[in-house]
């Protein structure tokens, strides 16, 4: 889709929301401001960010780091739980888990 943009085929990408267009914020700003420079817009429509008004910028770099952190904060519990069942002797596996052992 960033190569019919370049090629003038695509005027506005839409997008569910602004964790399904990049993996990270550095390359969301980056693809975005390289799609603004050819007069590309990008639409999320989750959080209603229009990348071609004033604001679209700044509130996608919050919303992207608020994505970050929570996905990062959901790995640590993740990680913090596993590790309160394994001390305590307890432990679950899935059962495809364990075919994979088989």
């Amino acid at each position: 889709m960033i190569e019919k943009a370049k090629n003038g085929e695509v005027e506005y990408i839409i997008t569910k929301s602004t964790s399904r267009f990049a993996r990270n914020t550095v390359d969301t700003l980056t693809t975005i401001r390289m799609l603004k420079s050819i007069g590309v817009g990008g639409w999320f429509e989750k959080e209603g960010i229009d990348t071609l008004g004033a604001k679209g910028e700044f509130v996608i770099t919050l919303m992207s780091i608020l994505v970050r952190e929570e996905s990062r904060s959901l790995s640590e519990n993740v990680v913090w739980g596993q590790m309160k069942r394994f001390s305590s002797g307890s432990w679950a596996m899935t059962w495809g888990q364990m075919e994979n052992l088989w």
